[in-house]
């Protein structure tokens, strides 16, 4: 019997298939009533969730300032992601397992935002949290690099606290979300040195609206914090000399230096394409090197002019693969780099970590090498002694940095302080360099000293003897007054 063109049997499987669906419908407003009556999302929230939900986006960043309510968002999205996608895995890592332990799961933010009715069973140990449709939100820290090379998500996956995750975690992990097209959501607050989020973030704001969606949250848009706290904490801040720390971490803007910062002068410099100069042969070409076997071999390329004490900083090498490490090779990849150099400088220098005898010794085994490699006075100069330098040539504008130089740049930005006030010894290897190649060139720790104060005494063209001694003083009235005074009346 035929029913519009369709068979009786036909007819019965789409009423069933649409009362299936109906009744998944249902189920999923329910779902979301309950969830909604558990927590729900304030403006700026909202917007995150549209863009995850509705908008289509599988790449999504948050920069939020803090207090804006990210971990509440997270937990709501994996809740949801999860409970729409059956059977789906969904992930949240943050910097490292222990640290995403007490503040997501021992604390419950994660597997109790959602409806305990929808909540099928826990795993403490391995802090997953089964949903009643057969997916899970599984916590994790980038410390696990190893254990995720080979997972390919078929859910959400959430990275929190960006800026402090590992780098080479998310070079292994986030790849595989492409076997899916699973969605992720990059989240935190600015670093205060670029880093990897800054990369993910520009490459957001860039292509926003397209293949990403970025969300700048500041922590004014949480209608729940206090304006009274905010206008506290930004005077308090702006007053004790750290404007750049309120507009990190609660205006959630990305900016560079701070107290912390070493060389907050080297933030202030225009990074522009390099330009020869036009008097090139009155110039020195400096290469300076600190070789290393396993980390980073660092090499940069300067320009010194005796004349003016400028300098141009045009070109660097960072090398962070050890095969590509060995003398030979930076000898021969310096060679190419410094070939246009040879006939058209005043002269060519060459200045190595005097920690790296090997270096040297190898360098003048090669054949053809006409090397002369001057060590540096590290040991001499300090630490101390090396950043003063630094600091005297930026002080005094003497130093130009292309935008070739993209390592040399994101070290010297980078370089700030421990929270116990101590200098780092990590990513510096073209500081290194750059301190060598100063102190190759003839600066040293006098030039960074303060000038003494004149002293008036040493100053004066002569010296009278009553401008020494009290103005009360009989020889001073006397000088004055002898044409007109006797000695009856001064011994009166």
């Amino acid at each position: 019997m035929k029913t519009l063109g369709v068979t009786r049997l036909e007819s019965d499987q789409a009423l069933l298939y649409l009362d299936d669906q109906e009744a998944g419908l249902i189920d999923l407003a329910s779902f979301h009533q309950a969830l909604h009556e558990k927590w729900k999302p304030h403006e700026g929230q909202v917007k995150l969730g549209w863009a995850l939900f509705y908008g289509g986006f599988k790449d999504i960043f948050g920069c939020c300032g803090r207090n804006w309510g990210k971990t509440e968002e997270i937990a709501y999205c994996l809740w949801r992601y999860g409970y729409e996608h059956k059977k789906s895995e969904n992930y949240c890592f943050g910097p490292i397992q222990k640290q995403i332990k007490e503040i997501l799961w021992a604390s419950g933010r994660i597997q109790g935002l959602g409806p305990e009715e929808y909540l099928q069973g826990v795993n403490n140990v391995e802090m997953r949290a089964i949903l009643s449709n057969g997916s899970f939100i599984k916590l994790d820290g980038s410390d696990n690099v190893e254990s995720y090379r080979g997972i390919k998500p078929k859910g959400l996956s959430v990275y929190d606290e960006f800026k402090d995750m590992r780098k080479d975690f998310i070079d292994a992990y986030d790849p595989n979300r492409a076997a899916f097209d699973s969605p992720a959501i990059y989240i935190g607050t600015p670093p205060e040195f670029h880093n990897h989020f800054v990369e993910y973030m520009n490459k957001a704001i860039k292509y926003h609206g397209k293949s990403w969606y970025y969300l700048h949250a500041p922590s004014k848009q949480n209608p729940f914090l206090s304006k009274r706290f905010l206008e506290n904490k930004e005077r308090e801040l702006t007053e004790s000399g750290e404007r750049e720390k309120w507009l990190r971490e609660y205006e959630a803007i990305f900016v560079v230096g701070g107290k912390r910062s070493i060389f907050p002068q080297f933030n202030k410099l225009q990074f522009k394409p390099y330009v020869e100069p036009i008097d090139l042969n009155k110039w020195h070409l400096i290469i300076t090197f600190d070789p290393a076997a396993s980390s980073v071999f660092g090499v940069l390329f300067a320009l010194f002019n005796p004349y003016s004490k400028k300098i141009i900083v045009f070109d660097e090498i960072y090398e962070t693969d050890p095969v590509e490490m060995t003398s030979r090779k930076m000898f021969e990849r310096v060679q190419a780099k410094i070939k246009f150099y040879r006939g058209k400088v005043r002269d060519i220098r060459w200045c190595y970590d005097e920690a790296a005898r090997y270096f040297m010794q190898e360098i003048y085994e090669i054949e053809g090498s006409d090397w002369s490699l001057e060590p540096s006075r590290k040991a001499q100069v300090g630490v101390d002694g090396y950043i003063s330098i630094v600091r005297t040539v930026l002080n005094k504008g003497l130093v130009t940095v292309t935008d070739n130089c993209v390592k040399f740049q994101w070290e010297m930005s980078s370089y700030i302080k421990t929270e116990n006030g101590k200098i780092p010894k990590e990513n510096d290897h073209l500081i290194n360099a750059f301190q060598y190649k100063l102190q190759a060139l003839g600066f040293n720790v006098e030039d960074s000293l303060e000038p003494k104060p004149e002293d008036l005494f040493l100053a004066k063209r002569f010296i009278r003897m009553e401008d020494e001694l009290p103005s009360n003083n009989n020889l001073v009235d006397f000088d004055s007054h002898y044409s007109s005074t006797s000695l009856e009346e001064l011994e009166t």
